[in-house]
């Protein structure tokens, strides 16, 4: 707690210095010009354009290390890009992918994960061209299979399934 504390005063000592520090720092060219204009002089004008001039470019430079600083802005998947995009997360992921092209699809990715277990992904050419969709098996395999199945009336086999389902809407 006391670490937060003196976290906070650090930082609004800092802030309270950068604030002091900026109105010092207009109060002296303000001072000089308000003065140049008290005496009537000839160098008010020109004082006050180099004033001006020096203020756009800090303000130029400012936004320009500002604009250094900021992301790098996304790729957002489209038609066009989406083949890319579905590989490049599933690279992230550092799964097994295999490139399996088809005639009736624009790409399809066959995916190993971990558990050697498998599944595609695919965007056809058919009447679901605008959607990417995720194929996987979801059965029940091994020498237990109807031993796991019994736990289960079909209602909530049933259940089970329509959850699925919706997560991976949701997903």
């Amino acid at each position: 707690m006391a670490e937060t504390s003196k976290g906070w005063i650090e930082w609004g000592k800092s802030i309270g210095q950068g604030i002091a520090t900026t109105i010092i720092l207009a109060l002296i060219p303000g001072g000089v010009v308000t003065y140049l204009a008290h005496i009537q002089s000839v160098w008010t004008v020109p004082v006050m354009e180099g004033l001006g001039a020096a203020l756009m470019c800090a303000v130029l430079l400012l936004t320009i290390r500002a604009g250094m600083h900021l992301p790098p802005s996304r790729v957002r998947p489209n038609s066009k890009n989406i083949e890319s995009c579905v590989r490049s997360w599933l690279d992230n992921y550092r799964v097994g992918v295999k490139n399996d092209p088809s005639p009736e699809s624009y790409f399809r990715f066959r995916i190993t994960l971990d558990n050697n277990l498998m599944m595609t992904v695919v965007r056809m050419r058919t009447e679901y061209k605008d959607y990417v969709q995720i194929i996987a098996d979801l059965g029940v395999r091994g020498d237990n299979k109807k031993q796991v199945l019994e736990l289960f009336n079909d209602d909530e086999i049933a259940q089970i399934l329509w959850d699925i389902k919706v997560e991976l809407l949701r997903a």
